[in-house]
């Protein structure tokens, strides 16, 4: 109880007594060296989980894209099988896919070859 009334008369003055307080060059660096570390362990580390997941969504996502452009293409009376080159070329698709080629066959399944 004294000290913190001690605290409230004479605020940090009285702390320090005759010592400097701070930091040393030294010491700030070597935090520095830690701290760059460790984000570059943290960020190798989850860059290739994040990747992983990421490719696998973009994947999952063409596949949907893709079977509702076959189904179009079914709608307008054209046949089955069909690729996803041909999707683009007759204009059901925007724009042939970057991560796989897709082949719908003939009862409309969709095989799926990742590049």
């Amino acid at each position: 109880m004294r000290a913190i009334r001690h605290f409230i008369k004479e605020g940090f003055r009285g702390l320090s007594d005759n010592r400097q307080g701070g930091f040393t060059y030294v010491e700030l660096i070597m935090v520095m060296a830690i701290l760059g570390t460790m984000t570059a362990v943290v960020t190798m580390s989850t860059q290739d989980y994040v990747g992983d997941h990421g490719t696998k969504a973009a994947l999952a996502v063409e596949k949907q894209i893709i079977a509702t452009a076959a189904t179009a293409h079914l709608k307008d009376g054209r046949s089955l099988p069909v690729t996803d080159y041909d999707l683009y070329r007759e204009r059901y698709i925007t724009s042939k896919s970057v991560l796989a080629d897709y082949y719908i066959d003939s009862d409309g399944t969709i095989t799926q070859n990742p590049r």
